[in-house]
């Protein structure tokens, strides 16, 4: 996988029959020149901007997403008007940074999660990975629009968006534009989670992306998505809406919007991950007494697709659960692997 920046460029042709239906895809990329500028975060802290001589990583990232220097501290070396992607160096003592400045939901990357809308990678100058930890108040990087976001030496963890009655996709990092590329080196992407509230679905406990996605020499393990029973009072039952992907999350409408996303794992590992709806024992309790349950769905402990292609090798996928406690109306699909519609190849 190469280090620089590139953009695909995808032309679907989908055909129909009675019982058919076929996909070609023509894939190429387009690269683009590394000349963006560099930062260099120097604090593990997290607040407010501030010209205070620390630079943070949150100051550096709304720096390149606004494209000139926030505050003096971050002041770093390249051209605003580069074409490649910038650069930031987290060069700090400590080896974990807490995302704790909280606030309400916005997608500039002021508070909460770390919003990124232009091409970028985040690379750690020790030798030794650098932890980033969300605290389960929000989730660890958001990512916006058609761009390229390198990650490497991190590892992220506690990550958590708020819980709201919509979707809610990706516990770690969410990617939802279908030419975004997300690409991990030497990362650990752990012990982050989804909690849903009954009505939304909910997908990637770690990653979810509609894009490209390649993960090399990583990790994706013990993390969560779970989906509560919420009553549904018009038809007089309980009800969980889908629940996929305790690692990744792959999602695509590929027929309609005419591609696929596209998943590439190498020398990684994928395991531990869970996906549940219920709670243990849940459907026993009291309180569901006579009224039905309804689920629809648990699916891809470790990864799940849906139009999406896919190219893993020397990986290993072990240990990964998917657990509905509904014994009449819930079902399971694929521990470790849940692809549907999909273009593969595994070694």
């Amino acid at each position: 996988m190469p280090q620089d920046m590139f953009k695909r460029i995808i032309k679907t042709v989908t055909c129909k029959a009675i019982k058919s239906m076929c996909l070609i895809t023509t894939i190429g990329f387009m690269h683009a020149a590394h000349a963006g500028v560099t930062m260099v975060v120097n604090s593990a802290d997290d607040g407010a901007p501030a010209p205070d001589g620390k630079c943070t990583l949150r100051e550096a990232v709304l720096s390149a997403n606004q494209r000139e220097y926030i505050n003096k501290d971050c002041i770093g070396s390249g051209d605003w008007n580069g074409k490649g992607a910038d650069e930031i160096i987290i060069s700090v003592d400590e080896s974990l940074i807490k995302l704790t400045h909280y606030g309400p939901e916005e997608d500039q990357g002021e508070t909460g999660d770390l919003d990124i809308h232009v091409d970028l990678n985040i690379n750690v100058k020790a030798d030794q990975l650098l932890q980033i930890n969300g605290l389960h108040s929000d989730r660890i990087f958001d990512i916006h629009g058609p761009i390229y976001v390198g990650l490497n030496k991190l590892t992220l963890s506690s990550g958590q968006p708020p819980h709201e009655d919509k979707a809610i996709y990706g516990g770690a990092i969410r990617a939802m534009d279908w030419q975004s590329t997300l690409t991990l080196n030497d990362c650990i992407v752990t012990r982050n989670r989804l909690i849903g509230s009954g009505s939304n679905e909910v997908a990637g406990g770690g990653i979810a992306s509609r894009g490209t996605v390649y993960l090399n020499r990583s990790e994706v393990s013990h993390n969560l998505v779970y989906s509560p029973l919420r009553f549904n009072p018009e038809f007089n039952y309980y009800e969980a809406t889908g629940s996929m992907g305790g690692g990744i999350a792959m999602l695509d409408e590929g027929i309609a919007d005419q591609h696929l996303a596209m998943l590439f794992i190498k020398d990684s590992r994928i395991v531990a991950n869970t996906v549940m709806q219920l709670g243990p024992n849940s459907w026993k309790n009291s309180k569901y007494e006579g009224h039905i349950i309804y689920t629809r769905g648990t699916q891809g402990g470790g990864i799940y697709g849906e139009y999406v292609y896919f190219d893993i090798r020397r990986t290993e996928i072990a240990n990964n659960i998917v657990e509905n406690l509904d014994p009449i109306y819930g079902h399971v699909q694929g521990g470790g692997i849940s692809i549907a519609h999909h273009q593969d190849f595994l070694k």
